[in-house]
């Protein structure tokens, strides 16, 4: 079974006073029209004898992060751990957590080395700085309306609309926890590092942790095999 212990997440605060955006279909985004989103992953592994996604990832929304913020009311957050991929050359765990108030971000970051035999230690958390454009970039990621349509859930194997499948094997396991006005969405991607969600976490490990800022992963409109009955 996958670790659960990196595992992601939803619930957060809810600020603002603008009505809430009225969501876009998935099929007018590129990272989402391809897939079925009446056949995502339910539980760990997609086997219903496992725990159920939802229940994983309100236990890793509910820890306790113990970060003290100067921004009291924040009119955006930001949260994400991401785990390596089984076949990683680099066991370090990392998360980024943040707030954000008119054109202001506050941002920590802190890692720990994973894996056997060594347990899990956390570094403390260490303030990360953004210029004004880096700021604005970070908003305009979470005024995108493809953010808040992503599926929740996403495993390695993905089952297109076409009835074909996509698979993005050992990449890393990345929970999520994010708001933005009234909006709010948190979920689990399996291996995918995919869709506005992929481009905040790449973009946050560059300027936490010095990163190379890849290019998000696509899930292929055509698939890559057929899926089995």
């Amino acid at each position: 079974m996958r670790l659960a212990v990196m595992l992601v997440t939803g619930a957060a605060l809810i600020s603002g006073c603008n009505p809430t955006p009225v969501p876009i279909d998935p099929k007018e985004c590129p990272a989402w029209r391809s897939v079925d989103y009446s056949k995502l992953p339910t539980h760990l592994n997609d086997d219903l004898q496992n725990p159920l996604f939802e229940n994983i990832w309100k236990a890793w929304a509910s820890e306790d992060t113990s970060v003290s913020w100067s921004i009291d009311t924040p009119h955006s957050t930001v949260h994400f751990r991401t785990s390596p991929g089984g076949l990683s050359t680099d066991p370090t765990a990392r998360e980024v957590i943040g707030r954000g108030r008119d054109t202001n971000w506050e941002i920590y970051a802190r890692s720990a080395p994973v894996g056997p035999p060594h347990p899990t230690h956390w570094t403390a958390w260490r303030r990360v700085s953004l210029t004004a454009s880096e700021a604005k970039k970070l908003d305009s990621i979470l005024d995108d309306p493809c953010f808040w349509v992503a599926p929740r859930f996403l495993d390695g194997p993905v089952r297109l609309v076409n009835g074909r499948g996509d698979n993005r094997p050992d990449g890393p396991s990345t929970a999520y926890d994010v708001t933005h006005g009234e909006r709010a969405w948190g979920g689990w991607h399996f291996s995918w590092t995919v869709g506005p969600q992929g481009r905040l976490q790449l973009f946050l490990l560059a300027k936490a942790f010095g990163l190379p800022e890849w290019p998000e992963d696509k899930i292929d409109d055509e698939g890559w095999f057929d899926w089995p009955p």
